[in-house]
C-alpha cells in the first residue's frame, strides 16, 4: 500500500507540472489572442486604405467625366470652326464671282470709252477739215483781194488814159456801164453776205452744241467731285475703323503674348515636376523590384516550411496510431488501477477522482462550445472577406472598362486634332491665295498709277489738285496694302503660335500618354499590392489556422486523457488548413462522440467497480504484483510520453519562432505596403495635378483658338472690306482717266483753236503792214484815196468777220481773248464811226477828207497795233501756259516718284483725310465761283453779241442808206448830164464850175470804176463756188 501511495504522490507531482504547463499555456494563448486583435487592427486599417483607394478611384472617374465634357467642348469647337471655313469659302467663290463679273463691266466699259475716243477723233478730224475748208476760202478772199488791187491799178492807168483821150461823153457812156456793173456787183455782194451769214448762224448753232456738251461735262465733273468727297468720308470712317481695329488686334497681341509667357513658365513647370515624377517612378521601381524578390525568397520559405510541416503532420499521424493503442492499454489499466483503489483506499479517493473527472468533462464541454463559437465567427469573417473580394473584383472591371473608353475617346480626340491640323493647313493655303491675289491686284495698281502718271503729264492746272488727291489716296492705298501685309505677318504670327500650341498638344499627348504609362504602372502595383493583400491574407489565414491548431494544442494539454483527443483535433485542423477541413470536422465529431461513449462506459466501469470492490478487495493482494509490474511499465509509457511532450512543446517553440519571424516579415511587409501606397498616393496626387494643369492647358489652349478664330474671322472681313475698296479706287481711276482723256481733248482743240487765231492774227498783220506800206506808196490824189477808202471799208468788214469767228473760238477757250476781241470791236466801232462823220464831212469838202482820212490811217494802225500786241500777249500767254504745263508734268512726275517712294506716315492719314475734306470743299467753292464768273463772262459775252449783232444791223442799215445815197446822186448827175447838153452852147461860163463839177464826179465815179474792174476780175470765177458745191 505504501508503493501505491507513493506512485500516487508521484502521479500527483507529475499532475501539479502538468497544470504548471497548462498555465503557461494559456499565457501563450492570451498572447497569441492579442496577437491576433493586433493583427484585426491592422486588417482594419487596410480596409480603411482601400476605401481611401476606392474614393480616389471615384474621384478619378469624376475626373475623366469632366474630361469627356471639356473633349466635348472641343470637338463642339472644332465643329463650328468647320462651319466658320465653309462660310468663308463661301464668300471668297462669291467674291471671286463678283470680281469676274466686275473685270468683265470694266473691259465692256473699256471699250466704250475706245469707241467713245474714236469717235472724238473722227470728230476732231471734220473739225480740222472744215478748218481747212474756212482757211481755203480765207485765201480765196485774200487772192480776190489782190485780183481787185491789180484791176483798181489798171482801172487808175486807164482812167488816167481816158482822160486824156475821151471826152465827157465817154465818161458818162462808161459812169452808166460802171452803175450796171456796180448793181450786178451789189447783188453777189448781197448774196455773198447771206452765205456768210449761213455760215455765222452754223457756226454760232456749233458753239451752242459745244457749250451744252462744256455744261454736261461741268455738271458731271461737280457731280464725280461729290461723289469722290463722301467716297472719301467714306474712306476716313473706314480709316478711323480700321485704326480702331488695329488697336484692338495689337491688345490682343499683348494679351496672347502674357498667354504665350504664362505657358511657357507652366512648360517649365510641368518639365520639372515630370522630371521629378520620374525620378520617383524610378524610385517607385526599385522598391518594387526590391519588393519582388522579397515576395520571392518569401515562397521558397514558405514552400520549405509547407515541406517541414508535410513531415511533421506524417510523424504525428504515427504518434496518434502509437497513442491511441496506449490510451486503450491505460484504460485497461485504469480500470484495473480503479478496482485496486476501490478494493485498497475507500471512498474518499474514489470521490476525489469523480469530482476532478467532472470538472474535466465540465471543461471539455467548454472548449468544444468555444471552439464552435470561433469557427463560426471565422467562417462569418471569411465570407464577408469573400463578399469584399468580389466588390473589388467588380469596381476593378468596371474601371478597365472605363479606361477603356477614356483610351478610344483620347484616340478620338487625337484623329479630331488631325483633322484640325489639315483644315489649318487648307486655311494657310486659303491665306497664300489671297495674298497672291492681294499681290496680282497691286502690280495691276502699279501699272494703273503708271499709266495715270502717264496721263496726268497732258493734263491742265485746273484738274492738278484733283490728280494729287487721287495720288495721296494711292498712297493711303499702299498704306493699306502695307497694313495688309502687317496683318498677314500678324497671321503668319498667328499660325506659328498656332503651330506652336499644336506642339504644345503634342507634348500634352506625349505627357497624357506618359500619365497613361503612370497609371498602368499604378494598375501594375495596385495589382501587386492586391496579390500581396492576397498573400498576407493567405499567410494570415494560415496564421489563424496554425493559431487555431495551437489553441487546440493548449486544450488538449488541460488534461492528461483529452491530451491525446486534442492532438488528434490539432492534427485535423492542420489537415484542414491543406484543404479538408469537412472530413477532418466530420471526423472530429466522431471522435468526440467516441470519447463521450468512452465516458459513458467509464461511468458503467465505475459502477461496476463499485460493486465490485469488494471482490478486488480480497483479489488485490494477488494482483499487486500485477499492478507494480504494469505500474513500472506505465512510469515508462509516461516518461516516453512526457518526452514527446517536450519535443511537441520544442516544435510548439519553434513555430512560434517561425510565427514571429513571419509577423515580423509581414510587419516588414506592412511597412513597405504603407511606403507603397505612400508613393501611389503621391503619384496619384501628381496625376491630379498633371490632369489639372493638363485641363488649364486645354482650356488655354482652347481659349487661344478662340481667339485666334476671332482675328482670322476680323482679317478675313477686313481683307474683303480693303479688296472692295480697292474695286472703288480702281472705278473712281478709270473715271478720272476717262475725265482726264476727255481734258486732254478739250485742251487740244483749245490749242488748236489758238493756234488759228494765232495765224489769223499773223495774217491780219502782214496785211495791215501792206496796207500801210501802199498808203505810204500811193500818191496823194483824191481818187486814189477814195478808193483806198473803200478798200479800208471792206477790209473793216472781213476783219469784223474774222473777229467775231475768232470771239466765237476765244468764247470757248480764255476770258482775255474775248476782252480783247470786245476792245478791237469797239475800236472798229469807233474807226467806223469816225468813217461815218468823214463821209459826211467828204460831201461837204474833200479837203477836210483828206486830213481826216490821214488821222483814221493813224487811228487804224494803232488800233492794228494794239490787237497785235494782244496778240502777241496772247501767244506769250499761250507759250507761259505751255511752260506752266511742262513744269507742272514735270511736278507731277517727280510728286509721282516722290509718292512711289512715300510709303511711311499712317499716323498723319487722318489729318490728311481732313486737310483733303478742307481743300476739295475750297476747290468746290473755288469751281463755283469760276462757274459763276464762266456763266457772267459768257452773259456779258452774248450781251456785247447782242450789241454786235444791233451793230452790224445797223451798219447794213446805213450802207443800205449810204446806196441810196450814191444812187439819188447818180441820179442828179444824170440830170446833170442832160442839162450839160443843153448848156454844151454855154461852155465858157461854166467852164469854172464844170472843173468844181468835175472834181465831185470824180469823186463820185472813182469808186463806179474800181467796181467796174473788179466785177470784170470776178466775171471770170464765182467767189462762192467752193461754199456752194
Amino acid at each position: 500500500m505504501e508503493k501505491v501511495y507513493e506512485e500516487l504522490d508521484e502521479v500527483k507531482s507529475a499532475n501539479e507540472k502538468l497544470r504548471a504547463d497548462f498555465r503557461a499555456k494559456t499565457e501563450l494563448l492570451e498572447n497569441l489572442k492579442k496577437v491576433q486583435n493586433k493583427q484585426l487592427t491592422e486588417i482594419q486599417e487596410a480596409r480603411l486604405v482601400i476605401e481611401k483607394q476606392s474614393f480616389e478611384s471615384e474621384e478619378k472617374s469624376r475626373e475623366i467625366s469632366e474630361l469627356k465634357r471639356t473633349n466635348e467642348d472641343l470637338e463642339r469647337c472644332v465643329r463650328e470652326k468647320d462651319l466658320i471655313l465653309k462660310r468663308l469659302n463661301g464668300v471668297n467663290d462669291k467674291l471671286r464671282v463678283d470680281g469676274e463679273e466686275k473685270n468683265r463691266e470694266f473691259e465692256e466699259e473699256r471699250r466704250k470709252l475706245v469707241l467713245a475716243l474714236d469717235e472724238a477723233s473722227e470728230k476732231k478730224i471734220d473739225l480740222e477739215q472744215m478748218s481747212n475748208v474756212y482757211r481755203a476760202e480765207i485765201e480765196g478772199l485774200k487772192g480776190s483781194l489782190a485780183a481787185a488791187e491789180k484791176k483798181k491799178t489798171e482801172a487808175e492807168k486807164a482812167l488816167r488814159g481816158l482822160k486824156e483821150a475821151r471826152g465827157r461823153d465817154d465818161v458818162v457812156v462808161k459812169m452808166e456801164e460802171e452803175k450796171t456793173q456796180v448793181e450786178e456787183k451789189l447783188k453777189w455782194k448781197k448774196e455773198q453776205f447771206k452765205h456768210l451769214e449761213e455760215a455765222y448762224e452754223k457756226l454760232n448753232n456749233m458753239f451752242k452744241s459745244c457749250k451744252k456738251e462744256w455744261e454736261g461735262e461741268r455738271s458731271t465733273l461737280v457731280d464725280e467731285i461729290y461723289s469722290l468727297q463722301t467716297k472719301l468720308d467714306s474712306q476716313t470712317r473706314i480709316s478711323e475703323d480700321l485704326e480702331k481695329k488695329l488697336q484692338m488686334c495689337n491688345s490682343v497681341l499683348s494679351q496672347e503674348e502674357t498667354r504665350r509667357k504664362n505657358l511657357e513658365i507652366q512648360v517649365s513647370e510641368f518639365k520639372a515636376k515630370y522630371e521629378d515624377v520620374s525620378a520617383e517612378y524610378q524610385d517607385a521601381r526599385t522598391q518594387l523590384d526590391d519588393l519582388a524578390g522579397k515576395r520571392d525568397e518569401e515562397v521558397a520559405e514558405l514552400r520549405h516550411s509547407l515541406s517541414t510541416k508535410e513531415a511533421y503532420f506524417k510523424e504525428m499521424k504515427y504518434e496518434k496510431g502509437k497513442l491511441e493503442q496506449e490510451n486503450r492499454e491505460l484504460m485497461a489499466s485504469l480500470r484495473e488501477l480503479q478496482e485496486a483503489t476501490i478494493q485498497g483506499s475507500g471512498s474518499s479517493a474514489l470521490s476525489k477522482l469523480k469530482n476532478k473527472f467532472r470538472n474535466l468533462e465540465n471543461t471539455h464541454k467548454n472548449c468544444s462550445a468555444n471552439l464552435r463559437s470561433k469557427e463560426s465567427e471565422w467562417r462569418s469573417q471569411l465570407e464577408k472577406m469573400a463578399e469584399e473580394m468580389n466588390d473589388y473584383k467588380s469596381q476593378l472591371i468596371s474601371k478597365d472598362a472605363a479606361v477603356s473608353e477614356l483610351e478610344l475617346e483620347l484616340e478620338n480626340f487625337h484623329s479630331s486634332a488631325d483633322k484640325m491640323r489639315v483644315q489649318y493647313e487648307e486655311v494657310s493655303v486659303m491665306f497664300l491665295v489671297l495674298s497672291r491675289t492681294v499681290s496680282e491686284a497691286q502690280s495691276r495698281l502699279v501699272n494703273v498709277t503708271d499709266e495715270q502718271t502717264k496721263d496726268e503729264r497732258s493734263k491742265e492746272n485746273k484738274y492738278s489738285l484733283l490728280i494729287e488727291q487721287l495720288e495721296q489716296k494711292n498712297v493711303a492705298l499702299a498704306k493699306a496694302h502695307e497694313e495688309t501685309e502687317a496683318e498677314r505677318e500678324r497671321v503668319a504670327c498667328l499660325l506659328k503660335r498656332v503651330e506652336t500650341l499644336d506642339h504644345f498638344e503634342e507634348e500634352n499627348l506625349q505627357m497624357h500618354k506618359e500619365v497613361e504609362r503612370y497609371k498602368q504602372t499604378v494598375e501594375d502595383s495596385f495589382k501587386l499590392q492586391t496579390q500581396m493583400q492576397e498573400k498576407l491574407k493567405e499567410a494570415e489565414i494560415d496564421f489563424e489556422e496554425k493559431l487555431l491548431q495551437v489553441c487546440d494544442a493548449l486544450d488538449n494539454t488541460n488534461s492528461e486523457l483529452v491530451a491525446e483527443r486534442e492532438k488528434v483535433v490539432g492534427l485535423r485542423r492542420q489537415i484542414e488548413s491543406f484543404g479538408i477541413i469537412k472530413e477532418k470536422n466530420q471526423a472530429m465529431e466522431k471522435e468526440v462522440q467516441e470519447h463521450k461513449e468512452m465516458l459513458e462506459e467509464s461511468e458503467k466501469l465505475r459502477v461496476i467497480l463499485e460493486e465490485q470492490i469488494t471482490q478486488l478487495e480480497s483479489d488485490s493482494k494477488e494482483n499487486v504484483r500485477e499492478l507494480c509490474s504494469k505500474v513500472d511499465t506505465a512510469y515508462a509509457k509516461l516518461a516516453e510520453e512526457v518526452e514527446k511532450n517536450v519535443s511537441l512543446i520544442r516544435k510548439i517553440e519553434s513555430i512560434n519562432q517561425n510565427e514571429e519571424q513571419r509577423q515580423r516579415e509581414v510587419e516588414s511587409y506592412k511597412e513597405m505596403l504603407e511606403k507603397v501606397t505612400k508613393s501611389q498616393i503621391l503619384l496619384q496626387e501628381k496625376v491630379v495635378e498633371v490632369e489639372s494643369h493638363s485641363k488649364r492647358k486645354l482650356a488655354d489652349v482652347s481659349e487661344a483658338l478662340e481667339a485666334a478664330n476671332c482675328e482670322l474671322s476680323d482679317k478675313t472681313s477686313e481683307a474683303y472690306q480693303l479688296e472692295f475698296q480697292l474695286w472703288v479706287w480702281k472705278s473712281i481711276a478709270k473715271r478720272l482717266k476717262v475725265e482726264l482723256e476727255q481734258n486732254q481733248d478739250l485742251r487740244k482743240r483749245v490749242e488748236a483753236s489758238l493756234l488759228e487765231q494765232v495765224t489769223v492774227g499773223d495774217a491780219m498783220r502782214q496785211e495791215r503792214n501792206e496796207l500801210v506800206h501802199k498808203l505810204k506808196a500811193v500818191a496823194m490824189s483824191d481818187s486814189e484815196k477814195e478808193i483806198l477808202i473803200k478798200i479800208m471799208r471792206e477790209k473793216d468788214k472781213n476783219l469784223e468777220e474774222v473777229q467775231r469767228e475768232a470771239e466765237l473760238l476765244e468764247q470757248e477757250s480764255l476770258t482775255r481773248e474775248l476782252e480783247g476781241a470786245v476792245f478791237a470791236h469797239i475800236t472798229a466801232e469807233r474807226v467806223l464811226q469816225n468813217e461815218r462823220g468823214e463821209l459826211e464831212s467828204s460831201l461837204k469838202s474833200v479837203s477836210l477828207l483828206l486830213e481826216q482820212k490821214q488821222n483814221e490811217a493813224t487811228m487804224v494802225y494803232k488800233a492794228w497795233e494794239k490787237l497785235a500786241a494782244n496778240n502777241i500777249l496772247t501767244e506769250v500767254e499761250t507759250e507761259a501756259k505751255k511752260l506752266m504745263i511742262i513744269e507742272l508734268e514735270e511736278e507731277i512726275s517727280s510728286i509721282s516718284q516722290k509718292l512711289e517712294r512715300s510709303d511711311e506716315s499712317l499716323s498723319c492719314f487722318r489729318e490728311e483725310a481732313t486737310k483733303l475734306g478742307a481743300e476739295l470743299e475750297t476747290k468746290q467753292r473755288e469751281l463755283k465761283e469760276v462757274t459763276t464768273k464762266r456763266q457772267e463772262k459768257l452773259r456779258t459775252s452774248e450781251a456785247d453779241k447782242t450789241g454786235l449783232v444791233k451793230q452790224v444791223a445797223s451798219l447794213s442799215s446805213e450802207r443800205q442808206d449810204l446806196l441810196c445815197l450814191i444812187s439819188e446822186l447818180e441820179n442828179g448827175m444824170s440830170k446833170l448830164c442832160d442839162e450839160d447838153t443843153k448848156l454844151m452852147k454855154a461852155l465858157e461860163r461854166t467852164v469854172q464850175r464844170g472843173d468844181g463839177f468835175g472834181k465831185e464826179n470824180n469823186s463820185i465815179g472813182s469808186p463806179r470804176i474800181v467796181m467796174k474792174h473788179e466785177d470784170v476780175a470776178v466775171e471770170d470765177r464765182s467767189p462762192f463756188r467752193q461754199l456752194n458745191h
